[in-house]
């Protein structure tokens, strides 16, 4: 089996950045500007748009398509941020460095307006295998699938609680038929109504306030009775934002989106978003420049003007620049006294997530098999520990300790139902988890130390109940620890692909700063879109939408021509 070495460490990529005179970015000592009265070596655009990741691109797609002459400047050699898709084991297949299940794409009113199923994103759906969406097993032995019939589902969770059956297809039923509180995350800050007013202008808004402002752990407690269901149900919740937050309620839900939607994916990986807006952009000669890698915004009378790349280039802005960079690279990117110190103060307490990625992307000549009572198949699933657990688990995550096993982990195949992945055969498997970046032991550099003993021990785990996992059947392995996933992307600080934590103070009118949720920062022209804003992280689109949204606005062009699913509404 072989397993390759990562292409470009955070040291290496850091390096390069200083080569290039990009270093202010993560320095925390003032640089001097030298560009700001540069011409415009590099061209001239109506809106320069940094960073190439699928919110930029898309919040430039609709700036081109209502006419807009627009450039899009992305630091790597490759679009798309984290929505690329590589070869991380060195071989012909197809892995996903960070997004695997972009289904809230599919139902983003970003893919059906920009039409991007006629650009080449276009979904497959792995759950669709004899109807099982996801096979759960507890490490204890017992199993729990999920299948795209929810009255199946509930018939396997009757096996454990017949009250906990009924009340799985309850709340689904609830959840549905609640609030649109969605309006919210599809809606610019200030343009439509607040979560409360949603909620109040619904027969059911205050079971949903209530759920909104408690724990995630509160709400399984609440809801179910079984300590194998309510670890379930934990498990679907888990993810970025740690399920004892205040705030989390609502992942009481999680699964019934995965119920749903099943185990989305794009064909060719999600590297087809970028490349279909790239191809969008080009139909209205609007560029996507690549090794483009933006340290500075041009200022001039207090409005951004343009760009200025560590290579040198100018790039003017005619009528303002749109940053999807890091919210705290905003402060180095623009001149000493230009942003309010009431802005660049909370900036400085902006906070990643807690919970970092970690991933294992494997290579192999046949596709794991699940044990569905007794008979084995093919599929996706998740390893789950009992509810106390994974709260023990949370809180070594807090203490910057990994947790030494039993650490729940998705196991996902999607290969299953796009072979186009594989084009020389065999299957794409990801093993995805979360643990802290910063350890307590080392720090973060530690994670190149024991990386591969963390990912043994998961293979060694999974290889207790899974078939196919074995030596003999991988032939390729990479490795991808919180470290090696803000290595790849300077936006990924703290090993971070959301761009920051969406806790309380973090989240809605408080992203990124309270008073300038909006989309528009403080320097007339400037605007943010990207993981930092409203809504925030994940493959969804909206971001780019919303932001695309208030600056069309301000440009006075006619809304609803342009964001027509707001017409439908």
């Amino acid at each position: 089996m072989a397993e390759k070495k990562p292409n470009e460490t955070r040291r290496d990529f850091l390096k390069l950045a200083t080569v290039a005179g990009g270093a202010a970015l993560v320095a925390t000592q003032a640089r001097p500007l030298y560009a700001q009265a540069s011409a415009a070596t590099g061209g001239t655009f109506d809106y320069i748009v940094v960073g190439g990741g699928h919110n930029g691109l898309i919040c430039a797609a609709y700036l081109a398509k209502a006419g807009f002459d627009v450039a899009v400047l992305e630091a790597k050699d490759i679009a798309g941020g984290n929505t690329t898709s590589e070869h991380m084991t060195g071989t012909s297949m197809i892995h996903e460095p960070c997004c695997n299940t972009p289904g809230g794409l599919y139902n983003s009113p970003a893919y059906h307006e920009l039409e991007l199923s006629e650009w080449g994103v276009n979904f497959t759906d792995i759950s669709m295998l004899d109807g099982m969406v996801r096979l759960s097993q507890f490490f204890d032995g017992e199993i729990l699938p999920m299948w795209v019939d929810p009255k199946q589902t509930a018939e396997e969770i009757a096996r454990f609680s017949r009250r906990d059956a009924q009340t799985y297809l309850r709340l689904m039923d609830e959840l549905q038929s609640g609030p649109d509180v969605g309006k919210f995350r599809q809606t610019p800050i200030g343009y439509g109504p607040s979560l409360a007013e949603i909620c109040a202008a619904h027969p059911k808004g205050s079971t949903w306030m209530r759920l909104m402002r408690q724990r995630c752990v509160d709400s399984v407690n609440d809801y179910y009775e079984n300590e194998y269901i309510r670890a379930w149900v934990l498990d679907y919740a888990r993810g970025r934002q740690p399920v004892d937050d205040v705030g989390t309620g609502t992942g009481v839900g999680d699964m019934y989106g995965r119920q749903r939607r099943g185990n989305t994916t794009i064909i060719g990986g999600t590297g087809a978003i970028p490349q279909g807006l790239t191809r969008l952009l080009d139909s209205f000669d609007a560029p996507v420049l690549t090794k483009k890698f933006a340290v500075e915004v041009l200022v001039e009378r207090g409005r951004a003007t343009g760009v200025a790349t560590a290579d040198g280039d100018v790039y003017r802005a005619r009528r303002g620049v749109v940053s999807s960079a890091h919210v705290q690279q905003l402060e180095t990117m623009t001149p000493a006294g230009s942003l309010p110190e009431t802005f660049t103060d909370n900036l400085r307490y902006w906070k990643p997530d807690i919970l970092s990625m970690y991933s294992i992307m494997l290579d192999v000549k046949e596709p794991p098999l699940f044990n569905v009572h007794g008979d084995w198949r093919p599929g996706c699933g998740n390893t789950i520990n009992t509810f106390e657990s994974q709260l023990r688990t949370l809180a070594d995550c807090r203490l910057g300790v990994v947790t030494p096993e039993g650490v729940g982990a998705k196991l996902i195949v999607q290969s299953l139902e796009d072979p186009t992945r594989c084009p020389d055969g065999g299957h794409a498997v990801r093993i995805l988890t979360h643990y802290p970046y910063a350890l307590a032991d080392g720090g973060a550099v530690e994670w190149d130390r024991i990386k591969y003993d963390v990912a043994k021990q998961h293979l060694a785990e999974w290889q207790q109940y899974v078939k196919n996992l074995d030596e003999d059947n991988i032939t390729a392995m990479y490795v991808q620890s919180p470290l090696d996933i803000e290595g790849r992307n300077i936006n990924n600080v703290g090993g971070s692909c959301h761009g920051g934590s969406n806790y309380w103070a973090q989240d809605g009118e408080m992203r990124p700063v309270f008073g300038w949720a909006s989309h528009r920062m403080p320097i007339e022209g400037l605007y943010l879109t990207g993981a930092g804003s409203h809504p925030g992280g994940s493959v969804n689109g909206l971001a780019g939408r919303n932001a695309a949204w208030v600056i069309l606005d301000d440009e006075g062009k006619s809304i609803h021509r342009y964001l027509t699913r707001l017409a439908e509404a």
